[in-house]
């Protein structure tokens, strides 16, 4: 019985640490909403059957949440590519996974650059994330969802969030 007790508040206490660690992960970034411009290109060898795909995004972003003490707007550009299959559903012009570069003009005019990698999410949207390399936050690193417009293989707007992880959170 003893042991059965012991086993119980072990995993108890485990339960509790578990979450406990991933709420402080959660509520230590700073979240930005994200709108601007979508500019997808593709390039087509004519006997392969992949393309190259790239996407652009443009976008100006407000803080959301956790802004005390961080900037409270943003203007990010993120470049991404990967290869997709001339057939690959829902659309020929959707990567599965994707990798490429970010950068960051915050509102108090520091700058911070990264890398980023990601996959779609559900069809509709890039889940990516990356490490702050340069300039502001340097060591930190951020996660984004970006949307695509109704047409992921047309030039449009589009709307998402960023989440900034600074390297020593407040």
């Amino acid at each position: 019985m003893k042991k059965a007790m012991v086993l119980v508040a072990g995993v108890a206490l485990a339960a509790t640490l578990a979450f406990a660690v991933g709420t402080a992960r959660a509520t230590s970034g700073i979240d930005y909403s994200l709108s601007g411009s979508y500019f997808p290109t593709q390039e087509c060898t004519v006997d392969a059957l992949t393309c190259t795909d790239t996407y652009d995004y443009a976008a100006s972003g407000s803080c959301e949440q956790g802004c005390t003490g961080f900037p409270s707007g943003a203007d990010v550009t993120i470049s991404v590519s990967g290869q997709t299959a001339k057939t690959y559903p829902p659309s020929p012009c959707i990567s599965k996974s994707v990798s490429g570069t970010f950068s960051i003009t915050w509102s108090d005019a520091t700058t911070s650059i990264g890398t980023l990698s990601g996959h779609t999410h559900d069809g509709k949207a890039y889940a990516l994330s990356g490490t702050i390399s340069g300039g502001a936050y340097m060591g930190g690193s951020i996660s984004t969802l970006v949307y695509f417009p109704p047409s992921p293989c047309l030039i449009d707007s589009f709307a998402g969030g960023l989440t900034l992880y600074p390297p020593n959170p407040a």
